[in-house]
């Protein structure tokens, strides 16, 4: 299927290209369409001159991101960069990035900033690793050297064709223990809502909190009470989107309403009566996870 970029997909490539040597002059540029002009010849004769770099090269990626030809021009681009430095490995990290389909272009903005302050000691890079070849098993990936950071082996699997996309819900589950509390929690509701969207339940997220939730009450400072429950009604919501509905960051405190025991107040928060079977503090981002992703819900 031919992949058309987006324009903020354009904008991310064209700021990777000018980060590379041979794309910062005009004569550089000239050098690599030439490389592709057997192939491409309409698309290079399409490409306005310009001496402004930063023109010069989105005009070059605008005429390359109708189909799959950027992947051609990315290629072409690494040849020139060497293998192992810096412009090449963003060169490869943002094809990765274009490659996949699984992540919406905000996903990936918001895995990127998780991610670009994960460091690892050597026990949690060797579990990042087990977990890698876990989730990839029976899947043709690149051999690893076992350093790798999670970014692109996350993408790597978010590369293959669905159903085994979903394969990087899986390593993202399985990592985020490694992450600092921040990072985790934000990648535990970006999983949470693809899963939903992808209509998967992901083992590794679901283990996390096991009790049972059977009504889930809440209160705003408003006093507008509304109830979230088991039922599967027509127009009901996900996990994940009542979760954006809700104000971002709010403690709630959930209830477990225990099965016969009747006055309990579901809409409020524990009065400390001790009739709730399980009270748990949490925030609002956290409610996507809590909840079971795809399950929906009447608000």
């Amino acid at each position: 299927m031919s992949r058309k970029l987006t324009v903020y997909q354009k904008d991310d490539l064209t700021a990777v290209l000018m980060d590379c040597e041979i794309m910062q002059t005009l004569d550089g540029r000239h050098i690599v369409l030439e490389d592709l002009r057997d192939e491409f010849g309409s698309l290079v004769n399409s490409i306005d001159e310009n001496s402004a770099n930063q023109r010069h090269i989105r005009s070059i990626v605008n005429a390359f991101g109708n189909d799959d030809s950027w992947i051609a021009l990315i290629d072409r681009v690494k040849y020139y960069t060497g293998e192992g430095a810096r412009p090449t490995l963003r060169l490869i990290l943002a094809q990765l990035e274009l490659e996949q389909t699984l992540f919406q272009y905000r996903e990936i903005r918001s895995l990127r900033q998780t991610f670009g302050f994960a460091s690892f000691d050597e026990n949690s890079q060797k579990k990042l690793i087990q977990c890698y070849h876990q989730c990839a098993h029976h899947l043709d990936v690149p051999q690893v050297s076992g350093n790798e950071p999670p970014y692109p082996l996350l993408l790597t699997l978010a590369g293959f064709p669905r159903p085994n996309a979903t394969r990087a819900l899986e390593f993202a589950g399985g990592i985020k223990q490694l992450l600092p509390e921040l990072q985790k929690r934000s990648l535990s509701a970006l999983v949470a809502a693809v899963a939903a969207r992808e209509k998967k339940q992901v083992r590794s997220l679901s283990a996390d909190d096991r009790e049972i939730i059977l009504f889930f009450g809440m209160v705003f400072s408003n006093r507008i009470s509304r109830r979230v429950g088991w039922s599967l009604p027509a127009g009901g919501i996900t996990g994940c989107q009542a979760a954006r509905r809700l104000s971002g960051g709010r403690t709630l405190v959930p209830a477990c309403h225990e099965a016969g025991a009747e006055g309990d107040d579901v809409g409020q928060p524990s009065s400390g009566s001790g009739r709730s079977a399980v009270e748990l503090a949490v925030t609002t981002a956290e409610l996507a996870v809590r909840l079971p992703a795809g399950r929906r819900f009447v608000l």
